[in-house]
């Protein structure tokens, strides 16, 4: 009798636990998204050309100064993400797990038509659209190149008699697509240019992180971005 309350009772402390991560889970993800859409808000928007020093969000044509490759499709991009998931449980109460999720981005310029700004990506916030997805299966081995990568990471993809079923997904910004991205504006000494004058050094718009939490990059302009949210 002793036994069965104590199994009872530690049965209902383990869903108390998982229902209070649920709702944490929610509060933060509805925070994050209440910041994401403060900070893509019309009064926040501004031209390149008409741009001080601040907190700002910028959109226009991605330009690529590096491009690298995506990691599955070898595609030439400017950033990319790759998120890999196992199938936990098959059948109707199966669910997927991330196993691997990793985002890789270079430094670029925003073309708006009146100015350029330079993006010093790193350590920003990446929200790109989904390129594609596959998923493996009974009749679907997963690809070589991902095979290699589960290796390199420890993660284990073959079962007794089946392989483990996976799934993965690539997002991607390439050269010459929308992009929207919210971070701090500043004046810097660009290099790259010559000085008209010893008085006149060149500069330009640069955009990194701002006053608070991450900088933002989206593979869309704004309008279709607060649709999405």
């Amino acid at each position: 009798m002793l036994a069965n309350f104590f199994t009872a009772a530690l049965f209902v402390l383990f869903i108390i636990l998982v229902l209070a991560a649920v709702v944490v889970w929610q509060v933060h993800t509805f925070r994050r998204l209440r910041r994401i859409k403060a900070c893509f808000e019309d009064h926040k928007l501004r031209e390149i050309a008409g741009l001080a020093p601040g907190d700002w969000l910028v959109q226009g044509r991605a330009v690529a100064l590096n491009t690298t490759s995506a990691l599955l499709s070898g595609r030439p991009v400017i950033g990319y993400r790759l998120l890999v998931e196992h199938l936990m449980n098959r059948g109707q109460h199966g669910s997927w797990r991330s196993v691997f999720d990793h985002a890789e981005i270079n430094d670029f310029e925003v073309d708006d038509g009146t100015g350029r700004a330079l993006v010093r990506a790193a350590g920003a916030r990446i929200i790109f659209k989904q390129e594609y997805r596959k998923k493996s299966g009974l009749f679907q081995s997963i690809p070589p190149s991902l095979e290699r990568l589960l290796d390199h990471n420890g993660i284990p993809h073959k079962g007794w008699l089946f392989d483990e079923t996976f799934r993965w997904s690539e997002y991607f910004l390439e050269p010459g697509e929308d992009v929207s991205v919210y971070g701090q504006a500043r004046h810097e000494v660009d290099g790259g240019r010559q000085a008209a004058g010893y008085r006149d050094l060149p500069s330009r718009w640069v955009m990194g992180p701002p006053e608070e939490g991450p900088m933002i990059i989206v593979d869309m302009l704004q309008r279709e971005f607060i649709k999405e949210l």
